[in-house]
């Protein structure tokens, strides 16, 4: 598959294996490059060696950067700590890097290569389900603030993007989960028909003979919307169905909750404020909720401050003109955007606890 963003354009791999031939197709398109690999404690411990062999046994050299596992590497300190090694292994403007990891490596990883040197090269290896159908293409780039998710960032998209689906079976369920809440928004927002295939496969042991091919529809999905919109100004917001709340919920510091679970309890309570107030079919909130009990994810509200939720929201990304744009469900498989006052805000999420 072929991703052409206005003049950008770069190859994405989705198939069982093909991290073994990682070094084959870096050589191809770098062949004089030296490969600086950017992950996570846990990931590299597993794959770590097996892509650094990878690599060395094509003739190029290959060294590593290692931060901690989780959001807090999505920080500035991160970053810094990252330059500073990049600068200790004398990393040039035709070297590459690699992401290789899940969300955070990821994000982390392009917002760097779009910063050194005022722009390096990168490969999008991920290694969860959430990275694969989302976060490795598209081009978003950031790191987190103390006062929300992704504020500072940039659009920089990747060189190639490599998605091996033999990885995901090291997933634990939370993470597995954390990957189909995106898959579930895919669905609800723009395909009929995979939320359809997902109804059909509802569980991990069914849905994995078609993982694969729902992971590539997501992409295409993605890509269709991003070469509409790269900039996130109009359909694009679309993809952040679920993440206002979401977000919100992720930086309360009086819940620990993941991504892909925070997102789903936001589709969940905006769907059933949207239907409650007569925005959305009735019956689609009960068609989501099943959905998201299948792949155990949670649906409920948590009990945290409102206006905990209220002050983060403020900050958000989606916030035009004092007013926030939310997404909402129309029916399955199409949504739309929604300009709020912050007070209505409140109010969805009040409507979708009842």
């Amino acid at each position: 598959m072929i991703a052409n963003i206005g003049d950008i354009s770069y190859p994405l791999y989705i198939e069982r294996g093909v991290l073994d031939t990682v070094g084959k197709k870096i050589r191809a398109s770098f062949p004089e490059s030296k490969v600086i690999i950017i992950s996570d404690d846990k990931v590299f411990s597993i794959y770590g060696d097996k892509v650094i062999n990878n690599i060395e046994a094509e003739g190029l050299t290959a060294n590593s950067i290692i931060v901690e596992q989780g959001e807090q590497s999505k920080s500035l300190s991160t970053m810094q700590y990252v330059f500073d090694k990049l600068l200790e292994y004398e990393t040039s403007r035709t070297d590459v890097i690699v992401a290789l990891g899940g969300g955070v490596v990821g994000d982390l990883t392009g917002f760097v290569a779009s910063c050194y040197l005022r722009g390096v090269k990168y490969i999008q290896i991920p290694t969860s389900l959430l990275a694969q159908v989302d976060s490795s293409i598209g081009g978003k780039t950031a790191i987190n603030l103390e006062q929300g998710k992704n504020l500072v960032g940039a659009f920089y998209h990747p060189s190639m993007v490599i998605i091996d689906t033999d990885v995901l079976e090291t997933l634990d369920e939370e993470d597995f989960a954390c990957g189909m809440a995106e898959i579930i928004k895919t669905g609800l927002i723009m395909d009929k028909g995979l939320f359809s295939i997902l109804q059909q496969h509802n569980s991990r042991e069914l849905i994995q003979p078609v993982l694969s091919n729902v992971i590539t529809s997501c992409c295409k999905n993605k890509l269709n919307v991003v070469q509409q919109d790269e900039k996130d100004m109009g359909l694009r917001l679309t993809l952040n169905f679920g993440h206002t709340l979401g977000h919100a919920l992720e930086k309360c510091k009086e819940v620990n909750i993941s991504h892909g679970h925070a997102v789903a309890i936001g589709m969940a309570v905006f769907t059933k404020a949207s239907e409650n107030l007569d925005q959305t079919v009735k019956g689609t909130y009960d068609r989501i909720i099943s959905l998201l009990k299948d792949f155990l994810l949670p649906y409920e509200m948590l009990n945290v401050d409102a206006n905990k939720i209220f002050d983060y929201a403020k900050r958000d990304k989606k916030t035009f003109n004092s007013k926030l744009k939310i997404v909402l469900i129309e029916e399955v498989g199409k949504c739309f955007i929604h300009s709020i006052t912050y007070d209505e805000l409140i109010n969805y999420i009040e409507v979708g606890q009842q």
